[in-house]
This record gives structure tokens, C-alpha cells and sequence, in this order.
């Protein structure tokens, strides 16, 4: 048996694929890093139009009543497609669905910066927007 092919020097084991797949993290971390990443920019997308609500307000003429309908929106939308979403990840995968899930969250948040004002029924634009987003 030739044992000179099982001791390689240490500088050619580590140039070797596997030797070096070895120094990197796990996909899962990775994963895992990239989830946060999205988690926090999904709760900062929810939380921002609270901010921009007193300017959301004065724009549209909205009184608080309407700006609720509008908040509310997001959350009904979001409560009522809970199930539905974790049927849909069963059915087509967890990677399918959350990179659709990115891009349709991108989409509807880019469409609420596109209602104006002086459009017939913004505020029903906004309330369905912001249901979809959720």
C-alpha cells in the first residue's frame, strides 16, 4: 500500500476544492444572514409610512379616520394571506416564494410612491395598494 499519496503536504491539502469550501460558512449562515437582512428591511418598509403619515395626511387631505383605513389596509392584507403564503412555500418552495415575495414587495411599495394626490380616489388606491403589499 503507498502511504506517500495519503500524506500530502498541508499546502496542498488546503489548495485542494473541498480544503478550501472548508474556510467558508455554511449556506445555512449565509441564509440565515440574508433573512435577517430582509426581515429588517420588510420592518422598516412597515413602519416607515407611520412616519410619513402626518405628511401622508396633509398631502391627501386625509383626516385620522382615512389614514387608519390606510395603515389598516397593510395588516388585514397581511393577516388574511398568512396561511394562504405558507400553503403556496409548501406547494413551490421556500425559494420561489420568498424571491416572488421580494420582488411583489418591491412592486407594491414603488406603487404607493406613484399615487398623487390629484388622481379620482387615491385613498382607495392607497387602501388597495397597501392591502396587496401586506
Amino acid at each position: 500500500m503507498n502511504r506517500s499519496r495519503d500524506r500530502a503536504p498541508v499546502k496542498q491539502r488546503l489548495s485542494h476544492p473541498v480544503g478550501r469550501a472548508r474556510l467558508l460558512p455554511p449556506v445555512r449562515y449565509w441564509l440565515v444572514c440574508w433573512l435577517l437582512v430582509l426581515s429588517a428591511i420588510a420592518f422598516l418598509d412597515r413602519t416607515n409610512i407611520s412616519i410619513a403619515g402626518v405628511e401622508i395626511s396633509r398631502e391627501f387631505r386625509l383626516d385620522n379616520s382615512q389614514l387608519g383605513w390606510i395603515f389598516s389596509a397593510f395588516l388585514v392584507g397581511y393577516a388574511l394571506f398568512q396561511i394562504p403564503g405558507g400553503l403556496i412555500s409548501e406547494k413551490f418552495g421556500a425559494r420561489r416564494v420568498l424571491a416572488f415575495s421580494v420582488l411583489w414587495w418591491g412592486l407594491f411599495t414603488g406603487l404607493t410612491a406613484l399615487v398623487r394626490p390629484g388622481i379620482g380616489r387615491s385613498i382607495a388606491f392607497l387602501i388597495g395598494i397597501r392591502f396587496l403589499l401586506g
